[in-house]
């Protein structure tokens, strides 16, 4: 097996493990409101393709009115359709936002206490473990928002798979093509972008003991217990500078790798939009036969069941969860 296969199969390895104790902390938090907030975001995940559905069948409507008599009665059943579903989505979806926001702040406050008790119980052997440091200063470091952000991604995962689903269907309505063109847009770009997240996470794990010591020569600076010392033994200006030096080196190298993301984003936008772009082509070819009526074209305008694919299964679920999944460790 090749060396890469290797990095695959073991960064695979990590996230599902990860995912796993993701959600053991969600779930030991509070499994009611976990259930309760996973249901609600896959209902909630139903209305914008239904939404996509019943305004294709109102322009179908309005189409056909240039050809046979119609009375708004007609288009009423359609418009309270459209209205109930606006109605639902706003509702639930502002009591899932604040709700989220207070059960994330609980998964937030167990992980805070699975790590203050592990730190309290630890053998004294590792505290002259220089890798035991760095991973209790990456754990400090991110326990105050990391797993609530995580646990936020996870539960809209439900819903956004859904929706994935359901838009799926509604491209397969046009042709199938168009679904494989979705998806190979999503898959181009989850492999592209791929590049940035092991960057990423290459990054901040290896930074870890510079921004330890960087942090650690600001905390002198600042503590009363030090800095009567530090003036009297004139180390300031000096430990000024290592902390300008680290700083610099440290912004440089995040520059570097930024600026790569922006190219490698740009490069993923440039795949992204000809695959699209070939869907419209496709679309246009099929309207210009007449094999499509005006609902479906609906579909490949305004709210488009394309781009909504490509979003949900790059952008949020495979990109974003991956990423914040690796950086758990």
């Amino acid at each position: 097996m090749s060396l890469g296969a290797f990095k695959i199969k073991g960064r695979a390895a990590r996230v599902w493990q990860n995912l796993k104790q993701g959600m053991s902390l969600a779930w030991a938090a509070s499994p009611k409101l976990l259930i309760r907030y996973t249901l609600l975001g896959m209902f909630n995940a139903i209305i914008p393709p239904l939404t996509v559905f019943l305004g294709a069948l109102l322009v179908n409507k309005i189409a056909y009115a240039r050809l046979h008599s119609l009375q708004f009665k007609d288009l009423l059943p359609i418009v309270i359709g459209l209205w109930v579903s606006f109605i639902v989505q706003r509702a639930i979806g502002s009591y899932i936002g604040y709700g989220r926001n207070l059960y994330v702040r609980r998964v937030e406050l167990e992980a805070e206490r699975r790590l203050l008790d592990k730190a309290s119980r630890v053998d004294l052997g590792h505290f002259d473990n220089s890798d035991w440091h760095d991973r209790l200063a990456r754990a400090k470091r991110d326990v105050s928002w990391r797993p609530g952000d995580l646990t936020w991604s996870v539960l809209g995962l439900s819903g956004n798979i859904v929706t994935i689903i359901l838009m799926a269907g509604l491209l397969a309505s046009l042709h199938w093509l168009l679904v494989v063109l979705a998806l190979a847009t999503s898959l181009l770009s989850l492999i592209i972008e791929s590049r940035v997240t092991s960057r990423l996470y290459k990054y901040y794990y290896q930074e870890t003991p510079e921004e330890r010591e960087r942090n650690y020569i600001g905390e002198l600076l600042i503590q009363p217990r030090t800095i009567k010392e530090i003036k009297a033994y004139v180390l300031a200006d000096y430990l000024l500078g290592r902390h300008k030096n680290i700083s610099d080196h440290l912004f440089k190298q995040r520059e570097k790798m930024y600026q790569s993301g922006v190219r490698i984003s740009i490069l993923s936008g440039i795949v992204t939009g000809t695959t699209l772009a070939l869907a419209y082509v496709f679309v246009g070819l099929r309207g210009i036969q007449g094999t499509i009526d005006p609902g479906r074209c609906f579909f490949s305008s305004g709210r488009n069941p394309s781009t909504d694919l490509t979003n949900f299964c790059c952008s949020r679920p495979a990109y974003k969860i991956s990423w914040r999944l690796l950086f758990i460790s």
